[in-house]
């Protein structure tokens, strides 16, 4: 179980950078291609494959807000973007608070 919260913790730092730092850029710089790249790569499959075997709910939502994020880039909608980014944050920093205390 350590392994699994160590597996996560690194991807979830790695996650972490991509939405405070990459997203808000590309989204600026209206790069949606680059975003949809960044959501579908293998930095965003990794955690979603983590998540995925850890059958949580709130791994579900964290999921859910990923696949939303990415559905605004296709529509090419910063908004939505934005919106479901900080979500995704916002749900990580939460699912990531109970995992520690498991």
């Amino acid at each position: 179980k350590g392994a699994d919260i160590e597996l996560l913790l690194r991807h979830i730092q790695t996650v972490a950078l991509a939405l405070e730092n990459d997203i808000p850029l590309l989204v600026e710089r209206k790069q949606w291609t680059k975003i949809t790249d960044i959501l579908t790569g293998p930095k965003m499959g990794q955690l979603s494959s983590t998540l995925s075997s850890l059958q949580h709910a709130a791994a579900q939502v964290i999921k859910q807000d990923i696949l939303d994020m990415g559905s605004g880039a296709t529509l090419k909608k910063p908004d939505i973007v934005m919106k479901y980014r900080q979500k995704a944050i916002n749900d990580l920093t939460i699912f990531l608070s109970k995992a520690l205390l498991q």
